[in-house]
């Protein structure tokens, strides 16, 4: 894909692919006639994709690792997050998102 990407960004064609609470947002932009092609391609990549076992091992790791260390955070920083997650009406709690990915 990174290819086909590549050659998108040449006729100024870009893509943004973020986490959100609900899932993922894929948005696109650029101004030419190849744009739906793009995002087709896009979305039929993200629907194909496969990690392998390895990959997806050490990606599982790096965030167990990273939600474990939200706890040694300064407290400020926890408490920010909280703040988010009591006013927020769908988002997991760090220890709600620990118990998940080690069940």
């Amino acid at each position: 894909m990174s290819a086909k990407v590549y050659d998108a960004t040449l006729i100024n064609l870009n893509y943004q692919l973020q986490p959100k609470a609900h899932g993922l947002e894929l948005k696109v932009e650029g101004f030419n006639e190849k744009l739906p092609l793009f995002l087709k391609m896009l979305v039929t990549s993200l629907v194909k994709f496969r990690p392998s076992e390895n990959v997806f091992k050490v990606q599982r790791e790096l965030c167990l690792r990273k939600l474990r260390n939200f706890f040694m955070e300064q407290p400020f920083h926890q408490a920010v997050f909280y703040l988010k997650l009591v006013l927020s009406e769908k988002k997991w709690s760090k220890e709600e998102l620990l118990i998940a990915m080690n069940g």
